[in-house]
């Protein structure tokens, strides 16, 4: 995000051009003594503490830009163009609430993609129901932009987790409508219509999310959610087995629903094994705990 006043120092210009030039030249370090010789002389002036972190994010220690900024701005409070700055390179970093402190106070009427910037860090710390506010706010300020298109999905993403899939839904459709056709905003339509119980749907919505995108683990993992549920556990289990080969995060869930697949295509054998690695995961797990009582309790009914 660039500052929104230039310098019209001579000197100023001089120097910062001196270090620029030094800075394409790979001469980092030479353009990093420059630069802090400017932040020293010419505490008013913002372009060098922003060339200076920048710099840094380019020498892989975004951590030391961080720093330059704190300490910038801890004497320049009421400097919004300097703190929009810091805010946004800030969440480049992922420090999500530092992010959230420099910027919640100020009012997005302001500067609306505060709004953005803050719901995101808030989304990334789970903390949903403030994310809402703020992307909503974003949208309401801002009817058009960059960042349009990622509200409405964000937002749909938030509603998600707070469990209102209706109101997901409806700003899903406003994000296909800003972004059109991509395989993420078809994953999260199927996602809400499972949700929701509108298995059909949703089967539609997550084939189109693997014809567009085939390498997202998460998009066979859903797919084998939504297959199950439609009634045909071979085709779960396939959409399950592509999820293991694309490298998804295994965890006690996975298991279970696994096994579950394995149970009701009748392939016993697989389907304790992959209960006991759910159990293996969370001892407690009552989705597993459950397909092993089937096993055990109904055995013939699931016998090839």
């Amino acid at each position: 995000m660039p500052l929104k006043e230039k310098p019209i120092n001579p000197e100023y210009i001089h120097r910062f051009d001196r270090a620029t030039i030094f800075e394409k030249e790979g001469k980092w370090l030479h353009a990093l003594q420059i630069y802090r010789q400017l932040i020293d002389d010419f505490p008013e002036e913002d372009f060098a503490i922003a060339a200076i972190s920048n710099l840094y994010e380019k020498m892989e220690h975004p951590e030391l830009g961080i720093e330059i900024l704190e300490e910038c701005l801890r004497g320049s409070l009421d400097n919004l163009p300097l703190r929009l700055f810091a805010g946004h390179y800030f969440f480049r970093q992922q420090a999500w609430k530092k992010t959230i402190e420099l910027l919640a106070a100020f009012s997005p009427q302001d500067e609306p993609i505060i709004a953005f910037f803050v719901g995101y860090s808030y989304y990334m710390i789970n903390d949903f129901q403030i994310a809402k506010h703020h992307f909503l706010l974003y949208i309401n300020l801002h009817g058009e932009g960059d960042f349009l298109s990622d509200s409405f999905v964000y937002l749909a993403k938030a509603c998600i987790q707070l469990d209102e899939y209706e109101e997901a839904l409806e700003h899903l459709k406003k994000a296909e409508e800003v972004a059109g056709d991509y395989y993420e905003l078809h994953l999260l339509f199927a996602i809400a219509y499972y949700c929701i119980n509108m298995d059909t749907t949703a089967l539609q919505s997550i084939k189109k999310s693997i014809k567009l995108n085939n390498s997202d683990p998460l998009v066979f993992e859903w797919a084998g959610r939504i297959a199950f549920r439609c009634g045909d556990p071979k085709k779960s289990i396939s959409y399950y087995t592509k999820f293991l080969e694309k490298g998804g995060e295994i965890n006690a869930d996975f298991y279970a629903n696994y096994g579950m697949a394995f149970l009701y295509a009748k392939d016993i054998n697989s389907a304790k094994k992959n209960f006991d690695l759910a159990l293996s995961f969370d001892p407690s797990h009552s989705f597993a705990k459950e397909g092993l009582r089937l096993i055990n309790t109904e055995y013939l009914a699931f016998e090839k």
